[in-house]
């Protein structure tokens, strides 16, 4: 098996949110375990699902948030990486210089997961929903909060954004549709912003 040489290296810091330990003690293990029960698999992931791998990987051992995890899939855009780190957003450049951080609410080891979802690019705007229950429209050079709505249901899903709207999914299956009047928010249709699934902006 092959190994990829180390190019470059960007922002760093603790992965808390990834580590099987203190994944397994936290609020979304057991918020899984019930969801899975609901589901037919009240003793657990099969082992056919090699559940064991996963969670040395990414800290998750059930079917819920297996197949809900989205991890710190980076955005990239114009010379920047915009990244979903746990319990904050990080926006570097292509030199790995830290243009600007933006803090989540939440306890990584209580809560469990990630405190936000995959940023989403729209036309010089990043849009973030959060485990605290807003959802973010961010100024994607400065990182400042533009706009901030208020859902009050945990949300681990990336967000949609089409034709000024954005469209939430939450833990508690409810869907939000918010009318930012900001026509521009647009062009990130599906998860992974299209088909493919490649993490890129429709340009508008």
């Amino acid at each position: 098996m092959g190994m990829g040489d180390l190019r470059r290296s960007f922002y760093k810091k603790d992965a808390e949110y990834l580590d099987e330990k203190i994944q397994g003690a936290s609020g979304l293990k057991t918020q899984a375990a019930n969801m899975d029960a609901g589901n037919g698999f009240s003793a657990g992931a099969p082992t056919s699902a090699n559940w064991e791998a996963a969670n040395k990987n990414i800290g998750q051992s059930n079917v819920a948030s297996l197949q809900s995890f989205q991890g710190s899939r980076a955005l990239y855009y114009n010379g920047h990486l915009y990244t979903t780190m746990g319990d904050e957003i990080v926006c570097t450049d292509s030199s790995g210089k830290v243009n600007w951080k933006y803090a989540l609410e939440g306890d990584l080891k209580k809560q469990g997961g990630f405190m936000g979802t995959l940023p989403v690019y729209a036309n010089g705007y990043i849009i973030i929903a959060t485990l605290s229950g807003e959802v973010l429209i961010m100024d994607a050079k400065q990182g400042k909060v533009i706009k901030k709505y208020m859902i009050k249901d945990q949300a681990r899903y990336q967000p949609i954004a089409e034709k000024g709207w954005i469209y939430v999914t939450t833990v508690n299956s409810k869907l939000y549709a918010i009318n930012t009047g900001i026509p521009v928010i647009t062009g990130w249709s599906m998860w992974g912003g299209n088909a493919a699934r490649t993490n890129l902006a429709r340009e508008n």
